[in-house]
């Protein structure tokens, strides 16, 4: 197939060449200003992955149809000057330098051979041993032959030995592969070549070369050819030897897959040869360059290296084209028509074209040389009309115009018993043999793009206002608005089987079926939105848009089951289309840049993903699989690559974080970048969609395991509730053994408070206040005064009573306190004659009952200021108690107007009076109380000195007691 289509190309650029124009390939040429390391390239492959290598003699370069990645010296190569690039069945990639070294490519890294050394010692120390062929079995065997050397076999383990021919000059071996090696030698005189066949060697003569250093070998269907400088051999078993002499020297021959052998030449370009048939070749490409080599990619694109310009590459689909250079008088092409096979299409000035793939003849149908381009031309059975924008619209039958119209058609339809309908600007005009009329003028609409007719009774009018119907026996219009995009502009309108098809500007195509509509965009892989052209042939539908052209197949449910995009890429002139035509079993599409011609039968290919890079926290890594990762190393960026050489504008890719998206993402871009990932498990994956708009997934996807930081790790979990758990039995246990403590002194505490409770008790209850209370009594009997001994007595009883119960309680109310002292002091008045006088004043807002106090602790003050203050003192003798509140506190302030501390302390030392133990007991209790009770009581002690006496202030907490 690839051969017919080659040949059809070359044969139509040879006719048209004799008759009228040439047709041209398009191609893209590669050198250092695209990024190769040098424009003297010695070879091209493509390495199973699919990347484009060089070998040049500024290194070695990889291609992957965005930019060119550069090795030399500095990466690994043992020499700048690679000669030859062969890929083993390892996948690695083997580099033959001019000195006669070698290395290889694996995993993205350069290798040196480690037998190098002996290598160049075989070969005598020469600085530039002329390679003549290279292998590498899948045993690791090295197989390498140098001119005017014999062939070497190097074995895994480093040992070298010769293979020698039976005659001891040039040999040509075939490996199991069918690779030749082969190796030459100079001679003067006619030469001797072995040829290793399977029974042995055959031997044939050869004429006397000038150096034969300059020799090539190929396996071309089944038979050997030999190259020597001019010279190509053809070395038969049954036949003999036949030789084809050349003007110039043979720098390369290799067979592609549709069976044309290549062959290069120095300064002569490159031909094409089909079936050993030498005296005519298929194809003729780079006259003028010293071609290197050629290899056909996956994707049929054809790469051609020089050794002074760089590298040619010509996409798979040869899409040839016939523009102004080749003969058209200008070469913009609008609008095409096809009949019996042959095509037509309008100049820009009066003339029209016709071309059958053979022969391309110009018409002319007007005179006016100022006429601009055709807006149209149609066949209507055999009228062909051609319209003209200043022109007006030409009716051709038999090459002659038999009727002329002012008026520019963009669209004519042909009505029975009506005529001819053409529409422009705003109105469609009838045409008869007869003249011309305006049928309808169509309100708020600029200009009529296209006219069909939809049944018996309606035609639809296609434009810049949108989609409008006319009924041909009512004479009337309206507007259809079924769906907002047939309110777009319309460029075409195709019937075909019942189905109208409809191509918009913007809108995408639109499909009416049954009255029902779907529309297709970008959204749904159309190539774009703008549709001008729309063509079909059996169950295939093709669109010219303003993004190239697209093939498409439909499912059942009309959605788009298969999709093909042409556009510059694949050799189209431009992407703009701006009208299609299928025609001898050929595409033409209708440019601005002239008219393209490709063969509709499209083989597509599947373009491979890579991804090409993987940088974690700023830091470039070796490509893996999995990555474990730690917490911090959460800014990943992947870099991708898809291979596509045939596109013109950048791949679109989908990808996808497994663990964080939950759709596709599109982008352009040939990396992605993720920031801040939490914890987790990421696959990443990603999808290439090429030119052809075929979908392809990456097989090689990544995973990211990112760890928890350790805080958030179970061990870390259970160590941190460990050390709580630990940590709160410590404080649970420091607090039992606190509480133990408290409880410990409390009890302590207590039992002292009962200790001094029972000694305030005895104090109070002393046998010196009972002897004299009992005087006193016994005072009253003697004077026979029974009523005061009586109430004395009955005093000194109710006070005892009181005194017992509130020595059974650790703290009393304050009613009961001030009660008992209130008894105690009325015994004490009646004992001393009511010779001093008592005070008690509680303030109205303070709640006596309520407050709690310590049993007794009132009462030594008191007694204290009885008997060491006022009982000693002359005149005036007055004792006050007072209750007052301030704010958490209330105060029992005891006053009197004795002698005062000083005076009583000098009394006591000159006197020996009974010692009382009332008020050292009582500041015992107080410590004890406040040990107990937090600082709850504090006690002041003043000394009045203006009228002497002694104030005692004794501040209790209202809470006292509480705890």
């Amino acid at each position: 197939m690839r051969s017919a289509k080659i040949l059809f190309i070359i044969l139509l650029t040879l006719f048209l060449a004799q008759s009228v124009v040439s047709q041209v390939v398009n191609y893209k040429n590669y050198t250092v200003d695209h990024g190769l390391p040098s424009s003297e390239i010695y070879q091209v492959i493509q390495d199973q992955k699919g990347f484009i290598w060089f070998a040049t003699d500024q290194g070695v370069s990889r291609f992957d149809g965005y930019k060119f990645k550069n090795y030399s010296i500095i990466e690994g190569l043992p020499d700048n000057t690679i000669l030859e690039i062969f890929e083993d069945s390892k996948a690695r990639l083997w580099f033959v330098s001019i000195s006669g070294k070698l290395s290889w490519f694996e995993n993205d890294s350069i290798y040196e051979y480690p037998y190098n050394d002996s290598i160049i010692k075989h070969l005598g120390g020469s600085d530039y041993p002329i390679k003549k062929s290279f292998y590498v079995d899948n045993q690791d065997n090295v197989y390498i032959g140098f001119y005017h050397h014999h062939l070497f076999h190097i074995t895994p383990e480093g040992s070298i030995s010769k293979i020698i021919p039976p005659n001891g000059e040039n040999m040509a071996w075939l490996t199991a592969n069918e690779n030749i090696l082969y190796t030459s030698k100079y001679k003067i005189t006619d030469y001797l070549l072995d040829v290793q066949c399977n029974d042995g060697f055959e031997t044939y003569t050869l004429p006397k070369s000038k150096t034969a250093n300059r020799s090539f070998a190929l396996l071309y269907k089944g038979e050997l050819l030999y190259s020597d400088f001019n010279n190509l051999y053809r070395l038969n078993s049954s036949t003999g030897l036949h030789t084809e002499q050349f003007d110039t020297d043979i720098l390369w021959m290799s067979q592609s897959s549709d069976g044309l052998l290549w062959v290069g030449f120095l300064k002569k370009g490159v031909k094409a040869f089909k079936n050993f048939d030498f005296s005519h070749n298929v194809f003729y490409l780079l006259e003028g360059h010293s071609v290197s080599s050629v290899f056909t990619d996956s994707e049929g694109g054809m790469w051609i290296t020089t050794l002074e310009n760089g590298c040619y590459y010509f996409p798979d689909i040869q899409v040839n084209y016939i523009t102004k250079e080749q003969g058209l008088q200008s070469k913009t092409v609008n609008k095409l028509a096809v009949k019996d096979e042959k095509v037509y299409f309008g100049g820009t000035n009066s003339e029209y074209y016709e071309f059958d793939l053979h022969t391309l003849k110009k018409h002319y149908y007007h005179t006016n040389e100022e006429q601009k381009s055709n807006r149209l031309i149609k066949w209507i059975g055999d009228t062909l009309i051609v319209a003209n924008n200043i022109g007006g619209s030409h009716f051709i039958y038999k090459d002659k115009v038999f009727s002329n119209s002012d008026y520019c058609y963009n669209s004519v339809l042909r009505i029975n018993n009506y005529g001819i309908l053409g529409g422009y600007t705003d109105k469609i005009r009838v045409h008869t043999k007869n003249g011309h009329r305006k049928l309808v003028s169509l309100k708020n609409v600029k200009k009529i793009y296209d006219l069909i007719r939809y049944n018996d009774t309606l035609l639809w009018i296609g434009t810049n206002a949108g989609l409008y119907e006319f009924n041909i026996l009512r004479k009337t219009y309206k507007k259809i608005n079924w769906h907002k995009a047939i309110g777009s502009r319309i460029n075409i309108l195709l019937k075909q089987d019942g189905t109208v098809w409809i191509g918009t500007k913007g809108a995408g195509l639109l499909k009416v079926e049954r009255n029902s509509l779907k529309q297709y965009t970008k959204a749904d892989g159309l190539p774009g939105n703008s549709i001008d052209g729309i063509t079909i042939e059996d169950s295939l539908v093709w669109l010219g848009t303003n993004k190239g052209v697209a093939r498409m197949t439909f499912d059942i449910k009309d959605s788009i089951s298969d999709i093909v995009f042409l556009n510059k890429g694949h050799g189209l002139p431009t992407s703009e289309i701006e009208d299609i035509a299928i025609a001898e079993n050929k595409l033409f599409a209708a440019t601005k840049k002239g008219l393209a011609i490709l063969d509709k039968n499209i083989t597509t290919y599947y373009s491979p993903v890579y991804i090409t890079g993987v940088s974690i926290a700023g830091n470039d890594t070796l490509i893996k699989n999995q990555y474990e990762l730690n917490h911090d190393q959460n800014y990943i960026e992947i870099s991708f690559v898809g291979l596509n050489y045939q596109r013109f504008s950048p791949l679109k890719y989908k990808y996808m974080l497994h663990g964080i998206d939950t759709d596709w993402n599109t982008t352009e871009d040939l990396s992605v970048r993720y920031a801040m990932l939490l914890p987790g498990e990421y696959t990443f994956k990603v999808k290439c969609i090429n030119s052809y708009g075929k979908e392809t997934i990456s097989k090689n996807q990544i995973t990211f395991r990112i760890k928890k930081p350790y805080y958030q790790t179970t061990s870390f979990l259970i160590s941190v509730i460990l050390a709580g758990l630990l940590l709160l039995f410590i404080i649970v246990f420091s607090i039992i053994r606190i509480k133990i403590r408290e409880l410990k002194k409390r009890n302590n505490i207590e039992k002292e408070l009962n200790s001094y409770r029972q000694r305030a008790l005895s104090a109070q209850m002393n046998p010196h206040f009972i002897y004299n209370s009992l005087n006193s009594v016994q005072n009253y009997i003697l004077k026979n005064d029974r009523i005061k001994s009586n109430e004395y007595l009955a005093r000194f009883g109710h006070l005892m009573r009181r005194i017992l119960q509130n020595s059974q309680n650790s703290s009393i109310s304050l009613q009961e306190e001030l009660d008992a002292l209130k008894h105690y002091v009325d015994m004490e008045l009646i004992r001393f004659n009511d010779s001093f006088r008592f005070t008690l004043f509680i303030d109205e807002n303070i709640n006596i009952e309520a407050l709690k106090v310590p049993p007794l602790i009132i009462q030594p003050f008191v007694e204290n200021a009885i008997h060491h203050g006022l009982r000693i003192k002359e005149g005036d003798k007055h004792l006050k108690v007072s209750v007052y509140e301030k704010t958490e506190i209330f105060c029992v302030c005891i006053e009197d107007n004795g002698i005062g501390r000083q005076k009583s302390y000098e009394l006591k030392q000159s006197r020996k009076q009974y010692k009382s133990y009332g008020t050292e007991i009582t500041n015992k209790r107080l410590d004890l109380y406040r040990d107990l009770y937090k600082n709850d009581i504090d006690l002041t002690i003043i000394d009045l000195e203006e009228d002497g006496g002694t104030r005692v202030e004794i501040k209790f907490k209202k809470t006292l007691g509480s705890k």
